[in-house]
């Protein structure tokens, strides 16, 4: 009977291979030797000689020890005999001192010492003569000492007794016959003597000791190195017996780390030790085994990856474009509700796709963060902007406030951070039927370095999560439960993609939530304050100091944040729920100088107020502003009663721009606002400037003509070459983007056929800030980069680098032209702020007639060739060129950042976004908004080129 043993074989698989045994081995197999060193034997061995020379150096040290202790005897009787030669001559005195004081007082009362020396005399010489019995030098003294102490005893009783019975005379008399002076010499003579042999004794025996103690410490310290030496010997042995092997196993493993396969522990040393490199190369082979197993499984997830992004995607992009061109044509309702089921299920697969792609790039550890210098508001207008359209669908209310406490311009990773705010804001407005979405960005300084914790919350009023839940949000393809997927869609892996990203820059994601109230997000990173420049430090707010703002929204969030921005810009304000509040006010005689009404509120929403206001005589002159969802379009009376309509989410900088242009608090003064001056030797550059989109041309032609200097401009990188060898340039602006030849290939090719005299200063310009695309430029041989749109006082500083370096000007220019005061220019809504916004900025506030009627025709251009590049946009998307459609989608996004339309351009570098990881939105979901957007900025376009031509 047999059994299956998949174990065993995996066992045989990893076994280490040994030799076909001979005949003679078989018959008898190989026998151990009956001894060998084994670690417990070396050990043994170890611990025995550390004791044997323990041992050795205790019993030497005992017995000399105990020689000192003997040694030390004589010294001791010595000392004794010392003290009581001095005790016996203190104890005469004592009793002649007792004999003295009463022979002249006649008082009892001074015998007490004669009394108590007579008393002890003895004891001590009786001591004394036990202690020189065996000295007959001090037996001789001793029996001399006798006598004489017995004589001054005797002669000190006499004296006493006759001056108790015969008075102080017969007393004086017997003391003045000098028998008591003589006893006292000879007893100082003998004890002196005494004294000075024994101290001789002590001399010699003191001397003996210490000559004795010498030799003891010698030899303690010569048996203690000999014993050290011999163990140190033999733990050098063990040791070398016992490491030298795992030395050996652990450099076989170290190699096999580092992926030396073929590297093996060598077996040999203690038994133990040898079992064990047997056991190390086991399990390395078991281990190399597992690792390729691994390796291999990981180059499939790779290449399945790689084919499902091709096979998958291609196919998928066609079959999106397909539906497109079905539903633009006769369908029957049937047939146009199962295309769009189609068309949303592509959109879905690929969403699916895209978030699985980007999960796979964080896991293979190739994410790399960017560092630029970025505005944080721009981040979160952006985010906000690409989000307001299903916002307005549900008609929530998106809110954003980044606080004074957050430095305006920072440097990090910006696409990381607004791809996490998108994803956060995104998921609060999809999992949010009713209410409001916020995101409040604040910051903190990190100790006294150049660094802030970026703190940004996103709160919703949304479904909210169940507490069990929360710990699974940030689990890679994890929702809450099965029905948030059937409900909302999603693969549960933008979290997770964001938790990683945040964490990644430092920071961290947390979560607050309440089922059926909402949730508050809250992201965290870790960013450089970047210095600030006077482009960024916005004009004019000093001039609305002091003006005061009547704010209207039944939303608390929404006037808590007009508040505070309006405080940051140095205003007043007044907020009020309702416009029956809002009315009452001004019949109390309140005054404002500005009113901001929210269109969307109960009862009276904000046309209705601003009529009501209007035939207040009180307020029919007050500037009114209306805060508007872009989904609510307004009548031509409504939108008359405005000065300005503002799309929500609005952005602080058109709400600035906005309200300095009715206030009128923006003076056209070079305090203020203005263009970098000309250089004196401006003119001595020769630049080229190579850009393929006309608008772009026009822009940076203008602003090298307001900066003083002339240029050349050519549309691809093969026609820069061919300018470049006809002509010597200082400085080619390159557009990194190009057709035919992009910048970086045209740069390439410059920095290897021009002579080294010859070679131009080439400045990128691009609309990318990731590090990637920093590097290349680098690496073709650039030597500086703008960021799209070109800001002047960048162009400015750039080119002032390389006009101080030419030694004198070529021409001069002559930059002396009249400047018109700036009439204003009647806005009436937001994106006509943030084109006049840019306008401001290319031409200064008091441009000329001839950069007036330039920028008419540049936004007349704009205007009548955007609405066909955006139908040749959807052509290319349906037809699933990827190519095309990333070509033009950076395109028209250059020109509308160029112009000013900020929400414009975000709209469609989302969509190049796309299309370079090679995925094509849906024609009509992803055109959709690009569409209304345009409808917007087309009026607010002709508008202004009605101001500027009127006036031209």
């Amino acid at each position: 009977m047999t059994t299956d043993n998949p174990a065993g074989e995996v066992d045989e698989l990893f076994a280490v291979p040994r030799p076909i045994p001979t005949p003679e081995q078989e018959q008898e197999p190989p026998r151990a030797p009956l001894w060998r060193w084994t670690v417990g034997r070396l050990l043994t061995a170890g611990y025995l000689l550390a004791i044997g020379g323990l041992l050795a150096v205790g019993i030497n040290s005992y017995v000399r020890i105990d020689s000192l202790l003997d040694a030390r005897a004589p010294i001791e009787r010595s000392h004794t005999v010392l003290s009581q030669i001095s005790l016996l001559w203190q104890q005469i005195q004592d009793a002649e001192r007792g004999q003295r004081g009463f022979l002249i007082g006649g008082d009892e009362q001074y015998l007490a010492p004669y009394s108590a020396a007579v008393l002890d005399i003895a004891d001590t010489e009786a001591k004394l003569g036990e202690l020189l019995a065996d000295d007959g030098y001090m037996v001789q003294l001793y029996e001399a000492l006798g006598p004489v102490v017995a004589d001054k005893l005797d002669e000190l009783a006499q004296t006493i007794e006759l001056r108790r019975s015969q008075g102080v005379e017969a007393a004086v008399e017997l003391v003045s016959t000098g028998r008591g002076v003589r006893d006292m010499a000879a007893i100082e003579d003998i004890l002196g003597n005494m004294r000075e042999h024994e101290e001789e004794l002590l001399g010699v025996n003191q001397q003996v000791v210490t000559d004795s103690g010498e030799a003891t410490q010698e030899l303690i310290a010569l048996v203690t190195i000999g014993v050290g030496a011999l163990a140190a010997l033999g733990a050098i042995w063990v040791t070398r017996k016992v490491t030298r092997p795992i030395r050996r196993v652990t450099e076989a493993a170290r190699h096999v780390s580092r992926g030396d396969t073929a590297q093996r522990a060598a077996t040999g040393g203690p038994l133990e030790l040898e079992q064990m490199a047997i056991a190390v190369n086991t399990s390395t082979e078991a281990m190399v085994a597992a690792r390729d197993q691994a390796v291999a499984a990981g180059k499939a997830k790779a290449a399945f990856l790689a084919t499902m992004s091709h096979e998958i995607r291609t196919p998928m992009n066609a079959v999106i474009g397909m539906t497109g061109l079905l539903l633009d044509t006769d369908l029957t309702v049937e047939q146009l509700e199962l295309v769009r089921i189609v068309r949303d299920s592509g959109d879905a697969l690929l969403a699916v796709i895209n978030e699985i792609l980007d999960y796979s790039k964080i896991e293979a550890g190739e994410l790399e963060l960017e560092d630029a210098s970025f505005h944080i508001t721009d981040v979160v207008d952006s985010a906000l902007a690409l989000v307001a359209v299903p916002a307005g669908d549900k008609e929530l209310e998106l809110i954003g406030y980044v606080d004074a406490s957050c430095p305006p311009v920072l440097r990090g990773d910006v696409t990381r951070l607004r791809q996490i705010f998108l994803n956060l804001i995104g998921n609060a407005v999809k999992f949010t039927p009713r209410g409001e979405v916020a995101i409040n960005v604040h910051a903190e300084p990190i100790g006294d370095s150049d660094q802030v914790l970026v703190r940004a919350a996103v709160s919703d009023t949304g479904i909210g999560i169940p507490p069990e839940h929360i710990g699974r949000l940030f689990q890679s393809f994890s929702q809450v439960d099965a029905s948030t997927t059937r409900r909302f869609g999603g693969t549960g892996l933008g979290l997770a993609i964001s938790h990683r990203l945040a964490r990644a820059m430092g920071g961290d994601i947390t979560v607050v939530s309440t089922p059926g109230i909402g949730s508050r997000f809250t992201v965290t990173a870790v960013l450089r304050i970047s210095p600030q420049t006077d482009q960024d430090r916005e004009p004019g707010w000093s001039a609305l100091t002091g003006k005061s703002a009547l704010v209207v929204d039944d939303n608390d969030t929404n006037r808590e944040v007009l508040r505070a921005q309006l405080t940051d810009m140095g205003m007043r304000s007044t907020e009020v729920a309702s416009g029956q509040e809002a009315l009452d006010l001004v019949r109390a005689g309140e005054s404002f100088d500005v009113a901001l009404l929210d269109m969307q509120m109960p009862e009276m929403d904000g046309a209705d107020l601003a009529a009501a206001l209007r035939l207040l005589p009180e307020s029919e002159r007050l500037p009114l502003m209306l805060l508007s969802s872009v989904t609510q379009p307004l009548t031509t009376e409504q939108r008359a009663m405005f000065e300005a309509v503002l799309t929500k989410p609005v952005r602080v900088s058109v709400l600035r721009t906005t309200l300095t242009r009715i206030l009128g608090a923006v003076e056209a003064t070079p305090e203020n606002l203005k263009l970098p001056e000309p250089l004196p030797d401006s003119g001595a550059l020769r630049i080229l400037v190579a850009e393929d989109n006309l608008v772009n041309q026009k822009v940076a032609q203008l602003m090298l003509t307001k900066l003083g200097y002339r240029a050349d401009m050519v549309s691809n990188g093969r026609e820069a070459v061919q300018a470049v060898r006809l002509r010597p340039y200082d400085v080619v602006l390159m557009d990194v983007r190009m057709p035919i030849m992009d910048g970086l290939e045209a740069t390439q090719i410059i920095r290897s056929d021009l002579p080294p005299e010859r070679q131009p200063h080439i400045v990128a310009m691009t609309a990318s800030v990731l590090v990637e695309d920093a590097n290349a430029c680098m690496a073709a041989g650039m030597d500086d980069y703008l960021a799209k749109p070109v800001r002047p006082t960048d162009l400015a500083e750039v080119l002032g680098k390389l006009t101080a370096k030419i030694p004198q000007a070529r021409t001069e220019p002559d930059l002396t032209r009249s400047a018109p005061a700036q009439p204003p220019v009647a806005e009436h809504d937001d994106r006509t702020a943030a084109l006049h916004a840019r306008l401001d900025e290319l031409t200064g506030p008091q441009p000329s007639t001839e950069e007036r009627d330039f920028m008419a025709r540049l936004l007349t251009s704009f205007a009548e060739k955007t609405g066909p590049a955006v139908d040749a946009l959807a052509d290319a998307i349906r037809a699933g060129d990827v190519e095309e459609v990333t070509t033009q989608a950076h395109t028209l996004k250059g020109s509308a950042a160029n112009i000013g339309a900020t929400v414009l351009a975000d709209l469609l570098l989302a969509i190049e976004h796309q299309a370079r990881e090679g995925t094509l939105p849906d024609a009509a979901s992803a055109l959709g908004p690009v569409r209304r957007e345009l409808a917007l900025v087309v009026p607010a376009i002709t508008g202004l080129v009605s101001t500027l031509t009127a006036k031209a």
